[in-house]
């Protein structure tokens, strides 16, 4: 799966090895699990570099500042999460197997601790906050539309879907209940437990009810 050794791995230790590239994968890693406890402001550099093993300077070797670093742990996030789906959705099958797949996939990669829930809410919080400053993670964020764009569009032209759907809006959109959705209802209901029911009330709502498809109708 997409992701193994990077942001979504589930040990965040330390990796072997002393390159430039395992120390940077270092410091993404260590970045991801504080700034997702603490945020962006509540996290320093030097709690960063300690987590890492390595001198508060040495960070500058390979980020130029602190919102440098939480970019490129949040854009490497959603790479990471977005190629993860893409080979979910490959699997044959109708657009509900497909995103009944993805739930899957999402409980493996979500349940076991609480680093990409956060990490991804604190993303887009800021990029809210300061769309110039931190524009790059919107563009990160906006590529796990595309696999669900691909899904609803492919459903479009098997004619399981309506052919007036508007497959941009209609993709982007499901990808925000699958992705965001989740994610936001797992951080304040926390537990196992909760997040299994979280992922089988998505189920049941958009998969197993889906008897006649919801439309999202426009132009194009």
């Amino acid at each position: 799966m997409a992701g193994k050794g990077g942001i979504t791995a589930r040990n965040l230790g330390r990796p072997e090895g002393a390159t430039a590239e395992e120390t940077r994968k270092r410091l993404l890693q260590a970045a991801a699990a504080l700034f997702a406890r603490n945020g962006l402001h509540g996290t320093t550099l030097g709690e960063i570099a300690a987590a890492a093993g390595l001198t508060a300077p040495a960070i500058y070797n390979h980020f130029l500042s602190k919102d440098d670093l939480f970019i490129a742990a949040a854009c490497v996030m959603f790479d990471e999460i977005a190629g993860a789906i893409e080979e979910t959705v490959a699997v044959p099958g109708g657009w509900l197997a497909r995103v009944t797949a993805v739930l899957g996939m999402i409980h493996e990669l979500y349940r076991e601790d609480m680093v990409l829930q956060r990490l991804g809410m604190s993303a887009l919080v800021e990029c809210a906050r300061d769309p110039d400053r931190f524009g790059a993670i919107r563009s990160a964020r906006e590529r796990l539309d595309a696999p669900f764009r691909r899904v609803v569009g492919d459903a479009v032209a098997a004619g399981e879907l309506p052919a007036d759907t508007n497959v941009q809006v209609a993709g982007a959109v499901l990808s925000s209940l699958v992705m965001s959705g989740i994610a936001a209802y797992t951080l304040l209901h926390p537990s196992l437990a909760d997040f299994d029911g979280a992922v089988d009330a998505f189920r049941t709502l958009v998969v197993d009810g889906q008897r006649k498809p919801l439309r999202l109708v426009g132009q194009g």
